[in-house]
């Protein structure tokens, strides 16, 4: 019985690199990250779907870590990105780098991250029973910042305008929420407000919400514990 050995040709005619750049797509897919971008900004016409820009930065920024000028180069060398995004190279100018990050609000970022908080609950099983929330303060050499004031500086400048902020984050360090207030809002404000959003954004969710003891007053507990959370 005789054998026959085939010899077959094989011609490498595209290349796509599937590394780190899609890695790095293929969570911003799963968090729904495009559909949060377009929810959450306000739409001008910038010559390409804002979200989908927004998606593209992101992207270099977790895997290709160029500057934002070379923003258009470092895309033109990923073809398996370029087949999801489905942007030309050739129509993408320097301001596609920058003018995306200008609809980036403070109110923005938050609705965004409250979107990914979602979809990692709901998708992925992320625990909600506890949020470790604390609160820091910026100040500021200049005059122009509206929402600066004069407050408890942590900073020990009570003579520099100051704005206050608070990061929440789950058990693991995954950041949760985040807020910015005026720099005369006291501690225990910002409490009010975290545990009012808390509970709009999560109704079904009864959080133990781990804070600084002196950020719990009494009114804080008793409104703590009318969101149906614990402290």
């Amino acid at each position: 019985m005789s054998k026959m050995l085939l010899r077959v040709r094989h011609e490498i005619v595209e290349n796509a690199d599937f590394g780190a750049v899609m890695a790095s797509d293929t969570i911003i897919q799963s968090l729904k990250l495009e559909q949060s971008f377009e929810r959450h900004t306000h739409k001008r016409p910038l010559g390409h779907p804002l979200g989908r820009l927004l998606r593209l930065i992101l992207n270099n920024y977790c895997a290709g870590r160029t500057s934002k000028n070379k923003l258009g180069k470092w895309y033109a060398d990923q073809s398996a990105l370029q087949e999801r995004l489905k942007l030309d190279p050739v129509d993408l100018n320097h301001q596609d780098a920058y003018r995306p990050l200008d609809y980036l609000d403070d109110r923005a970022q938050a609705a965004i991250l409250n979107d990914c908080l979602i979809v990692l609950v709901t998708e992925f099983g992320f625990d909600l029973s506890l949020l470790y929330e604390d609160t820091s303060s910026s100040y500021f050499e200049g005059e122009k910042c509206p929402l600066a004031g004069q407050g408890y500086s942590r900073d020990r400048r009570p003579d520099r305008p100051q704005v206050n902020y608070d990061v929440g984050v789950l058990p693991g360090g995954f950041p949760a929420r985040m807020g910015v207030y005026g720099g005369k809002v006291p501690d225990n404000r910002v409490i009010d407000q975290v545990s009012d959003e808390w509970a709009q954004q999560h109704p079904g969710e009864r959080t133990v919400l781990v804070l600084d003891r002196g950020m719990t007053l009494w009114r804080n507990r008793v409104r703590i514990i009318a969101n149906r959370q614990g402290y």
